[in-house]
């Protein structure tokens, strides 16, 4: 039986009688188990052809795609450590994302249906109030969703619209919100867990929570009246059960459960030990405005940062304006296109 241990350093592992092509089997750094039969039967491993075991980039990439295969199969990406070196073809990782602070949070066990509803308060203090606040929610399949006592959102949906897909909801709370002490409650049935924030800002725009989904929240299974209401005392609520946070779970990017996070700022669905490698645009292939103007297109090709792209929509567009980008290569993985808000010019259908 063959185990690759924990060694720091890439190694071949032999392989009795290969067959045609194959030179060795290979493990690697962090690789704590693998099944027993791989070494007894060869054409269950990861077979690396003659051609390659003398380049070096080739190695590496068979190596990589080996940490693929195995990460998939398992689940535990994060054991392996793959794909942190300095590629060989122009990509440099530059960084590894900070997850979101917001946290999955649920007290007792999971509801079953609206019979058994479960109960949540938090309290935040504003000492002047935003120009626009929004909230976003993701929860069980039946939720209520109170801010100072105002009923915000009412969802009744039972079960899933499609598999595993949770409920979310994006909501302008700006005209129930007043300085001082501010309180969230909710009630939630049908599911096992939810997450919360409040942003000082428009719908889709990022920036630092007011109020965030973490294990300061307090809970029951058995509220009293008034439980939804500012002067309620919830001191004798329990501590609610925090989950880590909503990025911190691979599981919970699967099975359409996180299909209506991505409207959720901040939010990208991947694991945070992914790399992040920024990537140039080499060439604009099509543009179709439909009725909206764009500043110069070139200026996305640019590695400047001193040059701004503007779309400005006009009253009668009527499709989206689009515009085929070509980076000049083929790249396995996700585009992320993001923008620094500080740096948008400002004003009502520009962006």
């Amino acid at each position: 039986m063959g185990i690759a241990t924990n060694e720091k350093s890439v190694q071949p592992w032999p392989v009795a009688d290969p067959s045609p092509g194959v030179t060795q089997l290979w493990r690697f750094d962090g690789f704590a188990k693998l099944m027993s039969s791989l070494s007894a039967a060869p054409s269950w491993g990861f077979p690396m052809p003659a051609a390659c075991a003398s380049r070096p980039r080739c190695q590496r990439e068979q190596l990589r795609f080996i940490c693929l295969v195995v990460a998939v199969l398992t689940g535990a990406v994060a054991q392996f450590g793959c794909g942190n070196e300095a590629l060989d073809n122009g990509f440099t990782p530059s960084r590894t994302r900070t997850i979101l602070p917001e946290q999955y949070i649920w007290i007792g066990s999971p509801s079953p249906d609206s019979s058994s509803p479960r109960f949540f308060r938090n309290t935040f203090v504003l000492n002047s109030l935003p120009t626009q606040a929004t909230l976003y929610f993701l929860g069980p399949f039946n939720f209520d969703i109170f801010v100072n006592g105002m009923n915000v959102s009412h969802v009744q949906q039972g079960r899933p619209t499609i598999i595993h897909d949770q409920p979310v909801v994006v909501l302008d709370v700006t005209e129930y919100l007043r300085t001082g002490i501010n309180t969230a409650a909710i009630q939630a049935s049908a599911g096992g867990l939810l997450a919360i924030k409040i942003l000082p800002e428009p719908q889709g725009i990022d920036g630092r929570g007011l109020l965030l989904s973490d294990a300061s929240w307090r809970g029951t299974t058995v509220p009293t009246t008034g439980w939804e209401q500012p002067q309620f005392d919830d001191s004798l609520w329990s501590a609610v059960q925090a989950f880590g946070s909503i990025e911190s779970d691979i599981h919970h990017f699967q099975g359409y459960f996180d299909l209506g996070m991505y409207q959720w700022p901040g939010y990208e669905g991947l694991s945070g030990i992914l790399d992040h490698t920024p990537l140039s645009a080499s060439a604009v292939l099509a543009i179709a405005p439909n009725g909206a103007a764009f500043s110069d297109p070139l200026v996305l090709t640019s590695a400047s940062d001193d040059q701004n792209f503007r779309v400005t929509l006009s009253s009668d567009t009527q499709r989206s304006p689009s515009l085929m980008l070509d980076f000049g290569k083929e790249v396995a993985g996700r585009l992320e296109v993001a923008r620094d808000p500080s740096r948008v010019a400002g004003g009502r259908g520009s962006d």
